[in-house]
């Protein structure tokens, strides 16, 4: 159950939601769906390193008169202080050839680490069948290979294909090429976007949040199923006091429906109101 005490009103804004555009299980209607039924007012399908997303949901929200409204969104991951950490950029100019050219060049890194792990994956004697994932995702990653090792009986769920098989330190993990942390910032902000730190609480490499602050972000997600009441207190405090914008969502992706299901973790009406003055103004 969702921690009641992080809002004091209802949630109206879920700024952090995963498609099947990337590692996310559903499709762009089932998730807008989800959002209306959540009673959300504004909603960001934040897919991982890509836009693809962008058109399919104006598509749809245009074309079903929906009232909801779609803050454009892609979680990026990138290099910071030689760790893997996420940036979600907001209502960057989606034709930007900065921002096209480097989402190019991340995909084709996927694709060719998907290939690399499953061959790992096969010589350690695992029969899977990877080829169908390259072919048929948006945007592959390890949680497809995930799933792929839960379906075919080398993992029982998604923490045991990550613990036994896939995560750092693992028989078939490979670390892949990330941008810089400050590179994707930058892009961000010269495509006229915002650059928030994703989940900060997932970073357990970093004891100093000042260190974030070197990359000229625009704020912090502090809202996150990750995040404890007091620890999403602190990270309010810090934003306000080093005046930057606060973030939330849910972070949902669907394979593991527990406590972050859409509308559950996000901003509520109060809380909103700045971001929507310095972002969406």
């Amino acid at each position: 159950m969702a921690r009641e005490s992080y809002y004091i009103m209802p949630i109206i804004a879920d700024l952090h939601i995963h498609s099947n555009y990337s590692d996310g299980k559903f499709e762009i209607n089932n998730i807008i769906s989800k959002c209306i039924a959540s009673n959300l007012d504004f909603f960001c399908i934040s897919d991982h390193d890509t836009i693809n997303h962008f058109s399919p949901i104006k598509s749809y929200i245009n074309n079903h008169n929906h009232s909801i409204n779609y803050i454009r969104g892609t979680e990026f991951t990138c290099e910071f202080n030689d760790s893997s950490i996420h940036i979600l950029g907001y209502e960057f100019d989606e034709n930007s050839q900065l921002i096209i050219e480097l989402l190019k060049k991340i995909n084709q890194e996927r694709f060719d680490i998907i290939q690399k792990i499953g061959d790992r994956l096969i010589k350690q004697g695992c029969k899977i069948e990877y080829t169908q994932i390259l072919e048929n995702e948006n945007s592959p990653g390890r949680p497809h290979l995930a799933k792929e090792l839960i379906d075919k009986g080398y993992a029982k769920n998604f923490n045991e294909a990550f613990y036994k098989w896939l995560g750092r330190g693992k028989p078939a993990y490979l670390k892949k090429w990330k941008p810089s942390a400050k590179t994707v910032v930058d892009l961000i902000h010269k495509s006229n976007g915002h650059a928030f730190i994703a989940h900060v609480g997932l970073y357990k490499s970093f004891h100093d949040i000042n260190d974030f602050l070197e990359l000229n972000i625009d704020g912090i997600e502090v809202y996150h199923p990750h995040h404890s009441n007091s620890y999403s207190k602190k990270l309010l405090e810090y934003c306000i006091y080093n005046n930057l914008i606060y973030s939330g969502g849910s972070d949902y992706h669907g394979w593991q429906e527990k406590n972050n299901s859409i509308g559950t973790y996000g901003l509520d009406e109060k809380t909103f109101e700045q971001f929507y003055k310095k972002c969406l103004k």
